[in-house]
């Protein structure tokens, strides 16, 4: 039985590799058409003809697509499995383009940055509480002390941005 077990195991674990190779191709060449939309972005703005939302924006998106290739790419070097952290750090990405894309009502702004910092202090607990060697632990936690202390800067950018384009909404809430 633990035999037909294994092999049960062994069958689904491939199909899943599989199909994790798959959307890692995909997203893959996804990433490279988000790049040349970048680009074409980057130059419209140097030209003062595109907007500055659709720039930022397409940077946010490429990111979300280098992390998910970076989560599968974990995935087979850490032995078939997911880490926690680059969940979390998809999930800050993730909130940080919702800010800069949908920025129009401070409260929300306001509570996707709570929103934030609630992922960060998950993050901090979880990479406590998880890791079991105090020497890389250390090396760790300033590497992505470096790391979370980028997301926070661009999250208060994000932030003073929202300012700017519409201070009187954004004084409202305050």
């Amino acid at each position: 039985m633990e035999k037909f077990s294994k092999i049960i195991s062994d069958i689904f674990l491939w199909i899943m590799n599989i199909g994790l190779l798959i959307i890692g191709v995909l997203l893959s060449f996804g990433l490279i058409m988000e790049a040349k939309e970048i680009y074409h972005e980057g130059v419209k703005f140097l030209a003062d003809q595109g907007n500055y939302q659709h720039f930022v924006e397409g940077i946010l998106v490429f990111f979300l697509y280098f992390e998910f290739v970076a989560l599968i790419v974990k995935y087979f070097k850490n032995n078939y499995h997911f880490p926690l952290r680059y969940f979390i750090y998809i999930g800050i990405t993730a909130i940080i383009r919702l800010i800069i894309v949908q920025h129009d009502d401070p409260k929300s702004v306001l509570i996707w940055a709570g929103a934030i910092l609630l992922l960060v202090i998950s993050l901090a607990i979880a990479e406590k509480f998880i890791k079991k060697d105090w020497e890389i632990y250390k090396k760790r936690l300033i590497k992505d002390f470096e790391q979370n202390l980028f997301e926070v800067l661009i999250l208060f950018y994000c932030i003073f941005t929202s300012f700017i384009i519409d201070s009187d909404a954004f004084l409202e809430v305050w």
